[in-house]
């Protein structure tokens, strides 16, 4: 039965620690950014804290509607919330 509980211990233990770390990465906060309009680039730094975690969507302080993104390789593509 030792045999048994030590290995499974740690495999639950481990399984937990992976999880913690992945919660915590999804609820990071973020460099808002707005999708660009023509003639400008196609993600556009605001210089505004928004978050991951879901919620009430982050909108851009200057106008109270824009959406606000997290900039990604390409483009700006995952939404970002109110901290």
């Amino acid at each position: 039965m030792k045999k048994l509980l030590i290995p499974v211990t740690i495999l639950v233990m481990g399984a937990g620690a992976a999880f913690a770390g992945q919660i915590a990465k999804s609820f990071a906060p973020a460099q808002g950014h707005r999708i660009g309009g023509i003639g400008e680039q196609p993600c556009v730094d605001v210089s505004q804290t928004c978050n991951t975690t879901p919620g009430v969507a982050c909108l851009w302080e200057e106008d109270d509607a824009t959406q606000l993104y997290a900039e990604g390789e390409t483009m700006c593509g995952q939404e970002l919330f109110k901290p």
